[in-house]
């Protein structure tokens, strides 16, 4: 249903036989569009009159606030809600008639519809100073229509003691005989089907028992009132097993079971490769609390399935489970870090400043999160932690030529250490880390690497790749291919990017050509041609009589007459007239206009989902799909693993008939990884395919038969003819994967060692998918997890979608662990580790999310009882930071008040920000005086200087030169040039040479040397 407004008068578009018949549900959607329509109308009143000016309507955007009103125009803009010209005003009025609508209509919607409005008293305040909603909502009631909008659903009580009928008369037999097994879950379900829940009570709480028995804490009685609805709704369920509630417990049933039984492995491989060294059949004691924990992760996940009775059922399990896979992965990280430490420590990997040791535990941390997450680690989980951490190995020394840099020897290490849950690298990963050691480990390979391997490599893959693809384009457009890679052409360009590599002069001058073009190219074919079709001289001749009766048809006759048959000349003017003269007719008739308004919106609104969703949401499919699939190959290897183990309580035939399986296995799986890890995986990927492995593939075209030939003759006696045709055909498509594979290995390997560490700190990956802070907050093609799951809950909290709104919060939940993670690895460990801050006792109190918004609350109760809160906004793009309350940092004295402000300027080099409400508001204040309000918008920042609202200053935040352009009212005050002033913190890059020595120098007691550069970081105390 939908409003059109012409005047002073209301029409709405709808099913008038509803209406008619007065269904409930039909006048409430009519009192709805119309009371929507009465706001609008009541605040264009107040335009007209003068009432509600320009000056006016930002005042009440800042009592909004500029972060809610950002999160706002975005939330109006993915709704397709906003009429251009879409300026402030407009935003402002259309958010007033939702609020009050979702207010009066669907109040459960309002919070996820703008979750960064935390003040909902303030703004109902704001907007009764022009309109009185109450009244206005009487007024829109049709009539018949029910007394109230919004009816909030009586919930119906629990039952405990009723008795539910099923055609299972077995179920109380069965569910004995369960019991009697152990079968806690199954008996709890049949008792269920049976009506008898106090038997299906009291199994919840035994298998409540064995989980506290299996996590080694005391039993929590509202972990069984949270299972004892689950039990109902799977016995409610046709099957028995595999619905979604049954899933859930039994998850919660093997966790147990794991932990009742010893895991062994009969591995006949391993004794053969160690010379007897290693024994045929050994314990895995490190993979009893990973299973634990990756069964519990199981059953949490499954939460948002269960359509349990009550949302609060939901909500309390989804609490509770939290609870308990946090207590798992507690145990896992408390069995599993004083090995990987061990491993570190023995191979020398250690620490020489605060920095690094608080890098080494969170690299020991993220190990432990992908044992968590997957159940398993790798040599390529051990190689990527050290790479994006700032623990890195040192050169490569002689003796570690011999025996393997560290990394291998940590391979080595946690290979017996943690049997079971670490994989050992593969012969080729071990080879390819031995040989990238020697380029990238050394400062001679560096040097080659750096000055001749790049440049080179580099032209030749773009050379190249010019050559297989734009040259068979021309060919078939001119007939001539050119000979684009030559000698001099190669060379030319690898001299062009060793220049532009080395030479930073050069580097920016490309930069800025490509800039230009970039900009050129966009005015050409953007710019001016929307600027023509926007001029008000072509709209006023579009809206002319001569445009529409008689141009317009022409065009359609004109094709009709030019592809009419010449063979009867009068034919052709007679049909071209007809389809003239019915064009003209049909397109001014109202029908005619209607249709073509439809179609106009229709393209732009298809145009605006083609490129805000479709195509990264496209994007992130395809990284998602390829990164599921890969992950699912390695679970399903993995799973065969785990079922080649065998348990306490199974025979001695069973254990002889896997070890011979694992025999086989071994060769099979070792196949499939190599294929998929080094050829079908790259090549499949599109993100890692272009370029690299196009150019390889075109490259590898005139050895094709050679390669054939081989694998074929190789492999002829043991597939047969036929077979090894097709596994050689099949290798020949795949093989081009490889160079994608070198490329993306290496450039990770280039990482490990402390000579290649980057020189400033920059942001940090924080989520599962790669994300940084800008990437959570800011969307885009592989960022905007936020704004993108509020966006999916607020469409499902619109719906009503109860199933939907459970899986985005547990998606958001997720969001929350990942940075709280962050924050306590890179803020809070910061702070504790310093023996000169005096307090070992601060510690992160939770995380709150909103759609544009990230907020952290620390606790230091030995300084203060009041928490700090740091707050990360995205405003109009740009991430900006701020101590929204600073709590006890406000009781720091000078020594721990700089080491404060060292160790948040650090957090906010890792989180990406580009500016910092503490630095802007000192810089824009008079002497002595308070910064005046202001707003981070599309065109920079803007400062209202006057008592009013009436005069704007506008610095163009991307520009060099940050110089105020004043617009509106004339302002004879002074106004601040903020580029020398150093108020945009992200401009000022922090290096890490002058960050770690910081560190070193508070840690010898010294006063340590500055590292910020502009106004302070905090507040001070006295505000």
């Amino acid at each position: 249903m939908w409003v059109q407004r012409d005047d002073k008068k209301i029409v709405v578009a709808g099913d008038r036989d509803d209406v008619v018949a007065g269904g409930a549900e039909a006048l409430t959607e009519l009192w709805r569009a119309v009371f929507h329509a009465r706001v609008h109308l009541a605040l264009d009143e107040l335009v007209e009159r003068g009432s509600l000016t320009t000056g006016a309507i930002r005042e009440r955007v800042d009592a909004v606030g500029q972060t809610e009103f950002d999160e706002i125009r975005s939330v109006l803009r993915q709704e397709h809600l906003l009429v251009p010209p879409a300026d402030e005003a407009t935003i402002y009025l259309e958010f007033v008639a939702l609020y009050c609508e979702l207010e009066a209509f669907a109040p459960r919607a309002l919070e996820h519809t703008f979750p960064a409005i935390t003040d909902a008293a303030a703004v109902r305040a704001t907007i009764r100073r022009d309109i009185d909603p109450e009244a206005l909502l009487a007024a829109s009631r049709p009539a018949g229509a029910p007394e109230k909008p919004y009816v909030a659903p009586e919930l119906a009580e629990p039952s405990t003691n009723s008795k539910i009928e099923h055609a299972d008369r077995g179920a109380r037999k069965g569910a004995g005989r369960a019991r009697k097994k152990g079968n806690l879950v199954r008996a709890a379900i049949l008792s269920v089907r049976a009506g008898d829940l106090p038997s299906a009570h009291a199994d919840i709480d035994a298998l409540v028992v064995r989980l506290s028995k299996t996590l080694a804490v005391e039993p929590q009685p509202e972990w069984a009132e949270a299972l004892l609805p689950v039990a109902q709704f799977a016995g409610a369920q046709a099957s028995l097993r595999f619905n979604v509630g049954a899933r859930l417990l039994y998850d919660l049933q093997t966790a147990c079971t794991i932990a009742e039984r010893e895991v062994r492995i009969v591995d006949i491989v391993g004794w053969i490769r160690t010379l007897g060294k290693q024994q045929v059949v050994r314990s895995l004691p490190a993979t009893r609390e990973v299973r634990i924990a990756k069964h519990l992760h199981h059953a949490s996940e499954r939460v948002s399935e269960c359509e349990l009775e009550l949302p609060e059922d939901r909500d309390r399990l989804a609490e509770v489970l939290h609870e308990i896979t946090k207590r798992g992965d507690t145990n896992v990280r408390t069995t599993l870090r004083p090995k990987i430490e061990a491993a570190l420590d023995e191979v020398d990997l250690e620490p020489r400043s605060l920095p690094e040791r608080v890098a080494e535990k969170k690299l020991i941390d993220e190990l432990l999160d992908r044992a968590v997450d997957v159940g398993r680690l790798t040599m390529g989980d051990l190689r990527d932690a050290i790479s994006k951490n700032d623990l890195k190995m040192p050169d490569l020394t002689f003796d570690a030529v011999k025996r393997g840099d560290q990394l291998l020897r940590v391979d080595r290490i946690l290979a017996r250490s943690l049997d079971g849950v670490y994989r050992p690298g593969e012969i080729y990963l071990r080879f390819l880390q031995k040989l990238s050691s020697l380029v990238f480990g050394t400062w001679f390979g560096r040097i080659l690497t750096l000055y001749l391997f790049l440049p080179l490599l580099g032209s030749l893959a773009v050379v190249e790749g010019l050559q297989h693809m734009v040259g068979p384009l021309v060919k078939k457009i001119w007939g001539v291919e050119p000979q684009i890679s030559t000698p001099h052409t190669l060379y030319g360009f690898a001299g062009f990017l060793f220049l532009v590599l080395h030479v930073r002069p050069i580097r920016r001058a490309v930069f800025w050509l490509f800039g230009q073009l970039w900009r050129a190219l966009k005015f050409v074919l953007w710019t001016i041609p929307i600027t023509i079709w926007m001029h008000p001289v072509l709209r006023r001749a579009f809206a002319s009589a001569p445009y529409r009766w008689v141009i317009r048809p022409a065009v359609p006759a004109a094709l009709t007459w030019l592809f009419t048959s010449p063979l009867l000349e009068w034919a052709r003017w007679v049909v071209a007239g007809g389809v003239f003269l019915v064009t003209a007719i049909v397109m001014n008739s109202r029908l005619g206009r209607r249709l073509e308004e439809q179609v106009t919106d229709w393209i732009v609104l298809s145009g605006k989902q083609f490129t805000t969703r479709i195509l990264p949401g496209l994007v992130k499919w395809t990284l998602e799909v390829f990164g599921k699939l890969a992950d699912a190959v390695d679970r399903t290897l993995y799973r065969v693993d785990e079922l080649l183990r065998f348990r306490t309580g199974q025979g001695t035939i069973k254990m002889a008939i896997k070890g011979v399986l694992g025999i086989f296995w071994f060769v099979i799986a070792y196949v499939l990884r190599l294929y998929i890890d080094l050829f079908i995986e790259p090549t499949t990927n599109p993100i890692k395919h272009f370029p690299v492995v196009t150019v390889a593939a075109k490259i590898m075209i005139p050895v094709i038969p050679a390669i054939l030939s081989g694998v074929t003759s190789a492999t002829t006696g043991l597939l047969g003819p036929s077979l090894a045709a097709g596994f050689a055909g099949f290798t020949v498509i795949v093989l081009p994967g490889l160079a994608g594979f070198l490329v993306w290995e290496l450039k990770e390997n280039w990482k490990l060692y402390r000579a290649s560490r980057p020189a400033t700190l920059g942001p940090l990956v924080i989520g599962h998918h790669g994300e940084t802070m800008v990437g959570f907050l800011k969307p885009g093609f592989h960022s905007g997890t936020i704004p993108k799951l509020f966006t999916k809950l607020r469409r499902a909290a619109w719906r009503g979608d109860e199933k939907g709104i459970a899986r985005q919060h547990e998606g958001l939940h997720h969001v929350e662990e990942a940075i709280a993670k962050f924050v306590d690895r890179q803020l809070v460990s910061m702070l504790v580790e310093v023996d000169a801050f005096r307090a070992k006792d601060v510690s992160l109190s939770r995380i709150d999310i909103g759609s544009n918004r990230v907020q952290i609350t620390i606790a230091c109760p030995s300084i203060g009882s009041v928490p700090c809160t740091i707050r990360f906004e995205l405003q109009s793009g740009w991430i900006v930071g701020a101590i929204s309350e600073p709590g006890w940092t406000s009781r720091l004295d000078a020594p721990q008040r700089r080491i404060f402000e060292i160790a948040l300027a650090g957090f906010y080099k890792l989180s990406g920000v580009d500016v910092l409400r503490e630095q802007l508001e000192i810089a824009l204040a008079p002497e002595g005086g308070s910064a005046p309000p202001y707003d981070i918008a599309d065109e920079g920042l803007v400062v209202w200087p006057g008592n009013g609202f009436d005069t704007e200053a506008v610095y163009d935040l991307h520009g060099k030169k940050l110089v105020p352009v004043v617009r509106g009212a004339p302002y004879d005050g002074a106004l601040f040039d903020l580029g020398g002033r150093h108020a945009l913190f992200g401009r000022e890059p922090l290096y890490w040479s002058v960050w770690s020595t910081t560190w070193q120098q508070i840690a010898r007691g010294e006063q340590p040397m500055p590292i910020i550069v502009g106004p302070s970081l905090l507040r001070p105390t006295s505000a």
